[in-house]
């Protein structure tokens, strides 16, 4: 009888309960999870933000580039109109070179 009572059972298992473990942390230790909360969105923000300036410097780029192809394009349309000219069809075509291909 003596080796039943040594037997472990249910009430040996430890549990949420009988640990007292809590799911949200005590008053004195929710500094500690508050801290961290708000490390993690400082972190966040400052990744978004260079993100965000990356970006933007991107899109000026563009823009950029953008603005200087159509400053090219008006610049060069008043010299043909100027000159009576524009490109016909003939003249674009004969910059294509054509060759026959057996299959």
């Amino acid at each position: 009888m003596n080796g039943m009572a040594k037997v472990r059972g249910l009430d040996d298992v430890k549990t949420s309960i009988s640990t007292h473990a809590r799911a949200t942390p005590r008053r004195g230790e929710m500094n500690f999870l508050e801290a961290y909360i708000l490390q993690r969105e400082a972190q966040r923000l400052t990744d978004e933000l260079t993100a965000l300036h990356k970006r933007g410097t991107r899109i000026a780029s563009r823009l950029d580039d953008i603005n200087l192809a159509i400053q090219r394009l008006t610049n060069g349309a008043p010299l043909l109109a100027a000159a009576g000219q524009a490109p016909s069809r003939e003249s674009q075509r004969s910059k294509w070179q054509s060759m026959a291909i057996a299959y």
